[in-house]
């Protein structure tokens, strides 16, 4: 099976600062994890195109995370798709190392169900 580089979903959570008319400085999580486990704070800029057009930077992360959060459903799927493979072959290494990060994914799910619990947008 080929493997293809794909971008872990980030979930956006702090939007800084406007940093000129083309981006925005901002804070999320991404596949990052600090030596103690814990998911690492990142911050970079995003153009101000991937930003939905409204005044409120609450709704914006909303919108930015609802497509995210897509993303990781659909790695959710692939990763899913190729641990049947792998136990159908009988490759054992490659199983594993699939379901540890399917393992990691299901509980960066959860994070993002949370936040989206959290910051309901009424």
């Amino acid at each position: 099976m080929k493997s293809k580089s794909q971008r872990h979903p980030r979930l956006y959570i702090n939007v800084l600062k406007k940093i000129n008319d083309k981006s925005y400085n901002i804070e999320y999580y991404e596949n990052q994890y600090s030596s103690n486990g814990s998911l690492q704070i990142t911050s970079g800029s995003i153009s101000t195109n991937l930003l939905p057009k409204t005044n409120s930077n609450q709704k914006n992360l909303y919108d930015l995370n609802k497509s995210e959060f897509q993303l990781l459903i659909n790695l959710i799927k692939k990763q899913e798709k190729a641990s049947k493979v792998y136990l159908n072959k009988k490759k054992l290494d490659q199983l594993n190392v699939i379901n540890s990060s399917l393992e990691l994914l299901f509980e960066y799910k959860k994070i993002f169900l949370t936040w989206f619990s959290k910051n309901e947008i009424l």
